[in-house]
């Protein structure tokens, strides 16, 4: 049985994505389903990520999850889908923000405390303490993926942007 290319997607995420960058919701939906298809026409999506792993300079997955795969990617990468799927330039950014906002509402506790600019809104600057400075999460303030420890924020700041596999 082969899994919705759209299951990992939060509908209030898609519906940001397409507010924001003025693309119509059932447009941007379908962009994203286009993209999980395309991947899937590929080598497929466990092979894609694995081949990615092996050649690329860094390793690009940060989370492993029944239904997904989290990676960070250079973009060139993203590139190349943008042309493969003949997206305009507004089209391919509303697709890496709906793929940059999942990965960010899927494994952080704070799904957005930025604004649109990119300003922490917070004040925390990602801290994944609560108000009484206890980690949220049992790591200490460590922003690395257990997994496969790879630091997030160091791997977006190093030119990599995030991508949401939906896995088969």
């Amino acid at each position: 049985m082969t899994r919705d290319p759209l299951a990992p997607f939060d509908a209030e995420v898609l519906a940001a994505a397409a507010e924001a960058y003025v693309v119509d919701d059932d447009r941007l939906r379908s962009l994203v389903g286009r993209h999980q298809e395309s991947i899937r026409d590929l080598p497929g999506v466990e092979n894609l990520v694995y081949e990615w792993r092996r050649t690329l300079p860094r390793s690009p997955l940060v989370e492993r999850r029944p239904d997904a795969y989290f990676c960070v990617v250079e973009i060139a990468i993203w590139a190349e889908f943008a042309d493969a799927l003949a997206l305009s330039a507004t089209e391919a950014e509303a697709l890496r923000a709906v793929h940059a906002r999942q990965f960010a509402a899927s494994l952080f506790d704070d799904i957005d405390d930025t604004d649109d600019a990119g300003v922490d809104t917070d004040g925390d600057a990602g801290d994944d303490t609560d108000d009484a400075g206890v980690d949220t999460d049992g790591d200490a303030g460590d922003d690395t993926d257990d997994a496969a420890d790879v630091d997030v924020g160091a791997a977006v700041a190093g030119g990599r942007e995030p991508i949401v596999l939906t896995r088969e």
